[in-house]
């Protein structure tokens, strides 16, 4: 990088001087996130993208961290991309083309109004930045103008970004950031310093200029020492924040319903900063809340709204930076603390684009994967803006109900439209439920079960409707993903398979674990005849058990049929005779992860082993959110075989379904 490049050889240039350094000294692109900077499919385009970088400084000439980082990433993405930025100066030559980094009065101070005749000096917010091409004659500029240091680095990393996603360089563009503060808290303990500099990078690419972390004095020193670079200020506690910055912070959602975008009213606070969760579907179901998000600009929490803190938990620090699919909501939040009216598709296509290259094989079914990912994931875990139905680990349906039973025989819903946290203006405007948007529905309001929602369905068929379209929207998106196999490189491609594959069998649960629980509260049938029924499943407590006992539970939704096996022995086994026609099947095995030490399965047909699995350790016992399912495809089955499962760990059901592959 240009900074810490090896000088090979000093020299004038029209009586300037410059260092030419050499790249192949550079390392080699990073491959965190979505700054792997793709060569572009069409490098002709800027086959005319100057070499030169003109870093201005201040008065002494002197770069600022912040530019000095600048002009790493305009050579790290560039100078991979298309070959550029080999040379570094500290003017600017009317005879050389040069990207040109610098602030207001250091562009007034360079006299390039003089060089270049195009130029207008214009105002530039502080964290503002304005891309700018000039030419005169033979000769061409591209200024990035900052505001600030700060900016100037966001300039560079929104010019690159435009390489990366092959767009046509604008002959101006202007940004300046909607809200004043835009950071990230990071739970539990400091990450290393390897880390942090990759969030560093990350973060001041999409414009986030905080970062909040559970750290002492010295943590904190040093923290803000590999954040300086990036122009990021750090926080020891939200606590610390909201007393520098005199700012109240609020929820996003209600703890319990972070799908609905609703924030209650939180009043005397002149100056508030919404909390937004990232990954409110834990690290196994990958969900971009960004709808969820933009809604919250139409609630009560958007008046003096002075920026946003997206949260982190400290589970999800290490796998966020080796998993895109993850790395989506964090992009998200960037570009919508710094333009929450951007849309959806525009923020997403910029992500997709930038981290799987311009083939649109690839960065479309990304794309539509985590465009799809909010409305799948809250179809199945709050329908209809019903609060959560559980956690960000799974289901648990009866947890919503503690207290106040979300459903009965009569209504549902959740009924905290009277809440005097909501202002009377907001109370007005949604107090009629046929007016009300179908995401806040049973948030706000409880109706009758015979209550239409805006298609003419009745409320509970619309919630059924929710958790099966959620359900198979997650499978399709597993099924899309494997249509991309041979474009992509295998380190990337597998652990997004693997993530998908766990996402959609987890949607599964939960759709089987909601639409169970409102089928037995309220008594209304399922209009399509799918809910209750389960094609092919042998409840476990059924099969033929050694060693295995069998346990009944009042969590109804958390075990099929509300009864499960664990093992007393040392191998415990469950068998069944195969009744069907001879043809390929799908097994699928209901169990539970460990709450302690993994478990080992085994899966034998007619004795011969079939497959093997392992169990993972949730700290749980079996319930909704420690419930899990493997399944083997591809398996030939005719009447009479038997089917055995071998473990010490605890089973629900295995169900025999034909394999679509083969049918």
């Amino acid at each position: 990088m240009l900074r810490t490049l090896q000088r090979l050889a000093l020299g004038t240039i029209a009586g300037l001087s410059f260092a030419v350094v050499s790249l192949a000294q550079t390392p080699a692109p990073s491959a965190v996130g979505w700054l792997r900077y793709v060569i572009p499919p069409d490098p002709p385009r800027y086959h005319d993208m100057p070499h030169a970088v003109a870093l201005l400084g201040d008065a002494n000439g002197r770069p600022a961290p912040e530019e000095e980082a600048a002009a790493e990433e305009l050579d790290r993405g560039l100078g991979h991309m298309v070959a550029g930025t080999d040379i570094l100066l500290h003017r600017i030559d009317p005879r050389n083309d040069a990207i040109i980094l610098g602030t207001p009065e250091a562009l007034r101070r360079s006299g390039l109004a003089r060089i270049a005749p195009g130029w207008v000096d214009k105002p530039v917010p502080e964290e503002g930045f304005r891309i700018v091409h000039l030419r005169n004659g033979i000769r061409q500029w591209w200024v990035l103008e900052g505001g600030s240091p700060s900016a100037e680095l966001y300039a560079a990393f929104r010019f690159a970004a435009m390489v990366t996603e092959d767009r046509q360089l604008p002959n101006e563009l202007a940004e300046s950031p909607r809200f004043p503060l835009r950071a990230v808290q990071i739970e539990g303990s400091v990450p290393e310093d390897g880390v942090l500099r990759q969030y560093g990078r990350l973060l001041a690419s999409v414009g986030i200029n905080g970062v909040v972390l559970n750290c002492n004095a010295q943590q904190k020193a040093e923290a803000a020492r590999l954040f300086r670079p990036f122009g990021i200020r750090v926080w020891s506690s939200a606590a610390d924040m909201e007393a520098e910055r005199n700012i109240h912070l609020q929820d996003s959602s209600f703890a319990d319903a972070p799908m609905s975008g609703l924030a209650p009213e939180s009043a005397g606070k002149e100056h508030r900063a919404a909390r937004f969760l990232l990954l409110p579907g834990g690290l196994r179901q990958p969900v971009t809340p960004l709808r969820a998000w933009q809604m919250t600009l139409r609630t009560p929490v958007a008046a003096n709204l002075s920026g946003g803190l997206g949260v982190l938990s400290q589970e999800a620090v290490l796998p966020l930076l080796e998993q895109p699919m993850l790395q989506a909501s964090l992009y998200a939040f960037g570009r919508f603390a710094w333009n929450p009216e951007e849309s959806r598709d525009s923020i997403v296509d910029q992500w997709a684009r930038q981290t799987w290259g311009d083939d649109a094989r690839i960065f479309d079914v990304a794309k539509k994967i985590v465009l799809d990912s909010e409305a799948s994931y809250a179809g199945i875990t709050s329908p209809l803006g019903l609060p959560r139905l559980g956690t960000e680990h799974g289901p648990d349906p009866m947890t919503s109900e503690t207290g106040h039973p979300l459903a009965d025989r009569q209504s549902i819903g959740a009924a905290r439209l009277q809440s005097a946290e909501f202002p009377e203006a907001f109370r007005r405007e949604y107090e009629n439920p046929s007016s009300t948007p179908p995401e806040w529905l049973l948030l706000l309001h409880r109706v009758p079960l015979s209550f239409r929602v805006r298609d003419g369905q009745t409320v509970t068929q619309a919630v059924y409707d929710a958790a099966f379209t959620g359900a198979s929207a997650a499978a399709n998106a597993d099924d899309a993903w494997d249509e991309t196999r041979e474009l992509v490189e295998p380190e990337r491609w597998t652990p997004t398979h693997l993530l998908l594959q766990d996402n959609a069998r987890r949607a599964e649960i939960w759709r089987e674990a909601v639409v169970d629980w409102l089928l037995r509260v309220t008594g209304q049938p399922d209009t399509l005849g799918f809910a209750g029924k389960h094609a092919g499943r042998i409840e476990a407590e059924t099969m033929t058990l050694k060693g295995y006992r069998t346990i009944f539970t009042e969590d109804k939704e958390g075990s099929s049929g509300g009864a499960y096996i664990a093992c007393s022995l040392s191998d415990c086994s469950a068998s069944t005779e195969f009744r069907g026609e001879e043809n390929v099947y799908r097994i699928e095995v209901g169990y539970f992860d460990a709450p302690q030490a993994p478990q080992r399965f085994v899966l034998r047909i007619n004795g011969a082993v079939v497959d093997t699995w392992t169990s993972a350790v949730r700290g749980a016992e079996p319930g909704g959110i420690s419930a899990e399912r493997f399944v083997r495809n591809g398996v030939r089955l005719k009447p009479g075989d038997r089917i055995e499962i071998h473990s010490t760990g605890a089973m629900d059901f295995v169900e025999i379904t034909r394999d679509p592959r083969w049918n």
